[in-house]
């Protein structure tokens, strides 16, 4: 049998909306730096994106154990990953932000655990590319503060200082930062498939088939008698 386990995600404090963090929106032509998180997109988006990525398996908390469980002796990254993107689906939901994973696979249990390490191993990822990123850019819009002496500009670059130094703080806390878990994965009673009403309404025809047939049968011997 076919379970599906579902855990329902939305975006936390450390994620924002691409290049939002700009008060000013001039930092970028003046300066010459990138801004907000990388390839444009929201820390969120990162991490529905790095669901399926195979960067993130060894970001896992029971990486090894759920490597044993699945795959015995003979598994590794690539094949976790593969088997993730086989049995996991992302759905948006009618709220913004909010978005349901989905796993289907014979034992509810171990879905529900990857669930919960996929949960952690996405977030470390956007994690530590957000806090390169901000390092990076730090590093740069230091050097560039020292250099000009342009006033508007000065406190541009102070400005946006502020933001990465509080981005990359939340980085670096010990808590969930571009997703959270609004509804922990639950153990369903039944499967998907077969579903018990199918498997009832088949057992019914089969019946009264066999019946039919032994019917026939009883008519036949009682003829031939």
């Amino acid at each position: 049998p076919l379970y599906r386990i579902s855990m329902t995600v939305a975006a936390a404090g450390g994620s924002d909306t691409g290049n939002a963090l700009d008060p000013v929106g001039q930092v970028t032509s003046q300066v010459g730096v990138r801004l907000g998180s990388p390839d444009g997109i929201g820390s969120f988006d990162l991490f529905l994106a790095s669901l399926k990525r195979s960067t993130a398996i060894p970001l896992m908390p029971d990486h090894d154990t759920l490597m044993q469980r699945i795959f015995g002796s003979g598994g590794n990254d690539e094949r976790l990953a593969n088997h993730i993107a086989a049995s996991l689906s992302v759905r948006g939901t009618s709220t913004p932000n909010v978005h349901e994973l989905v796993m289907t696979g014979p034992y509810p249990q171990l879905a529900s655990d990857l669930l919960r390490n996929l949960h952690a191993a996405a977030d470390r990822l956007v994690r530590q590319q957000v806090l390169a990123a901000a390092e990076a850019e730090i590093a740069v819009l230091n050097k560039q503060f020292e250099k000009t002496s342009a006033a508007e500009l000065r406190q541009a670059i102070s400005n946006r200082l502020l933001k990465l130094l509080t981005r990359a703080g939340l980085a670096k806390a010990e808590q969930p930062f571009a997703a959270i878990i609004l509804e922990a994965p639950r153990i369903p009673s039944q499967p998907v498939s077969p579903s018990h009403t199918g498997v009832w309404l088949l057992s019914i025809l089969a019946g009264l088939g066999a019946g039919f047939f032994i019917s026939l049968l009883r008519a036949d011997n009682a003829v031939t008698a």
